[in-house]
């Protein structure tokens, strides 16, 4: 039980700032410069997820995930209004999709370079001499300083609105993003509604199904990693090719493109989405995870050309964030849950996979 509750204290102090953090630094890319914003953003996502391999405890690992959540926060907000006002509606999916990539390959690069890390850590201690750091220490480090690295990229590329008058003084009698909330509520509310319940899942596979992989189906971290990265690598592959059917849908009149075809692909790998977690064939699992990995875990480009398509240009980066504010805030419950029911229902770690699938 107090695994679980550790557990989805750290999950919640990621997802909370994430989804509140987002919406001011929405508001600030709807009225400065919104490439600053990014470049902020990804340098204390990067030093902070750095920094977590030397926490010493775990107060200053749940500060850090606060500093990480609010560095994160900053990216989409900036990007996809970047990315829409550049790219139109007839390209939006697509340019979104490619967007999307970079989060599917990082997770792959993630699951192969951890699950190494977790492997061989030992060995590259010893080897190294690096006296009393766990592995664990290892993945963060290994990650976080690349990406604050890459961060200096942000600084080849310019942002249009730079130099011009903040979007609010150029239009004060626009919408109000509380106004538009009030009149769009019906569609908001279920859109919304829809996503964050699959983002209770799909944060849960992400927490727990290498536990599965290696309670049930007896997979060592450098296997459950390599697969798991080829997933996301080829998810990553698949959501540009239905980002340009999207588009395509789209210029022959299909307008809500967005969440019509994502619901296709929902209803496509549901019932993947429950066998897999109840087989103890690794082939079989292989197979039906495949599917669901491919086909529903990459959802947030279909919620963000949604966004993007119903929302006015003056309030697009608060809406990129408004969207995920539910979605994380709400969906880190997803994780929590599965280790609630392992430990309590079922009070046997190995029963991990009947608790995800009573979740999904």
């Amino acid at each position: 039980g107090a695994y679980a509750v550790v557990a989805g204290v750290i999950v919640a102090a990621f997802g909370l700032p994430y989804a509140l953090g987002g919406l001011a630094l929405g508001w600030a890319c709807d009225r400065y410069s919104r490439r600053w914003v990014l470049f902020g953003g990804v340098i204390v996502f990067g030093l902070a997820h750095a920094a977590t391999g030397l926490a010493q405890n775990f107060e200053t690992v749940l500060i850090l995930r606060i500093l990480t959540a609010l560095g994160a926060a900053a990216v989409a907000p900036a990007a996809v209004s970047i990315v829409t006002e550049r790219f139109g509606r007839g390209k939006l999916t697509t340019a979104i999709a490619i967007l999307s990539t970079a989060n599917k390959l990082g997770l792959a690069i993630t699951f192969a370079l951890g699950g190494a890390l977790l492997a061989w850590g030992g060995w590259l201690i010893g080897r190294y001499d690096l006296a009393g750091m766990a592995p664990w220490r290892l993945v963060f480090l290994t990650t976080g300083v690349p990406s604050a690295l890459l961060g200096l990229l942000v600084l080849t590329f310019a942002d249009e609105r730079e130099g011009k008058a903040p979007a609010a003084a150029l239009a004060p009698v626009q919408t109000s993003i509380f106004a538009f909330i009030r009149d769009e509520w019906r569609l908001l509310s279920l859109m919304l509604g829809g996503f964050t319940l699959v983002a209770c899942c799909t944060q849960g596979f992400i927490a727990w199904v290498p536990a599965f992989m290696e309670r049930k189906l007896h997979q060592d971290p450098l296997s459950y990693g390599s697969v798991l990265g080829l997933f996301s690598t080829l998810a990553a592959a698949m959501l540009i090719v239905k980002g340009m059917i999207m588009d395509r849908l789209y210029a022959r009149g299909m307008r809500d493109v967005a969440i019509r075809f994502y619901t296709w692909l929902l209803i496509a790998s549901f019932p993947c989405a429950i066998f897999a977690f109840l087989t103890t064939s690794y082939p079989v699992f292989f197979l039906c995870y495949f599917v669901v990995a491919v086909l529903a875990l990459p959802f947030a480009a279909y919620v963000l050309s949604a966004a993007m398509t119903i929302s006015p240009p003056h309030l697009r980066g608060q809406m990129s964030a408004l969207v995920k504010l539910p979605i994380f805030a709400i969906g880190g419950a997803g994780p929590m849950l599965m280790g609630w029911l392992t430990d309590n229902l079922f009070r046997d770690k190995d029963a991990i996979g009947y608790a995800i699938a009573i979740v999904v």
